[in-house]
């Protein structure tokens, strides 16, 4: 049984274990459940002394005993939450992982348009509330106001502006 690697860091304490996780989970408080990770961890041959320091990595549970199995897969979450009253159950996670990789599932089929389809159109009409304001057209204004002059006659102005 190992406890620690040689770098300090805490390890799996199931014999044997070599799965690479990142997510360790330490031994239970509650006495029942502790009892039962203890016959997994020691193949129900527990000694009399345990360290209370004892991890179990997630590659000895099941999917299921994960509360974010799918966040994790995706990338969104960083380590691997156990559901309340989850005892592990699998011993060689390698085989587990081999039967997984023997699982093939069909491809999803996907439409895919062609580039030369014309881009489909849709006609919708509105409706208008009587409560918004009446129609109205703006009218043209004149470009100058009557009476001005042509920019010939009319004097230069300077416009002076105090900061």
């Amino acid at each position: 049984m190992k406890m620690t690697s040689k770098a300090g860091h805490v390890s799996c304490a199931v014999d044997g274990c070599k799965a690479v996780q990142k997510s360790l989970h330490s031994l239970p408080k509650d006495g029942n459940l502790r009892n039962a990770w203890l016959e997994f961890i020691f193949n129900h041959k527990v000694p009399l002394h345990v360290s209370p320091h004892l991890c179990v990595c997630s590659a000895h549970f099941s999917s299921d005993c994960m509360e974010n199995q799918a966040r994790y897969a995706a990338g969104f979450a960083k380590k691997l939450i156990l559901r309340p009253g989850a005892i592990p159950t699998i011993w060689d996670p390698t085989t587990v992982k081999i039967e997984q990789c023997n699982y093939t599932s069909k491809p999803t089929p996907r439409d895919v348009a062609c580039q030369t389809d014309p881009p489909q159109r849709k006609s919708v009409g509105t409706q208008l509330s009587w409560s918004l304001q009446q129609h109205f057209r703006s009218r043209g204004f004149p470009s100058r106001s009557p009476g001005a002059r042509d920019d010939e006659e009319a004097p230069h102005l300077m416009l002076k502006i105090k900061i």
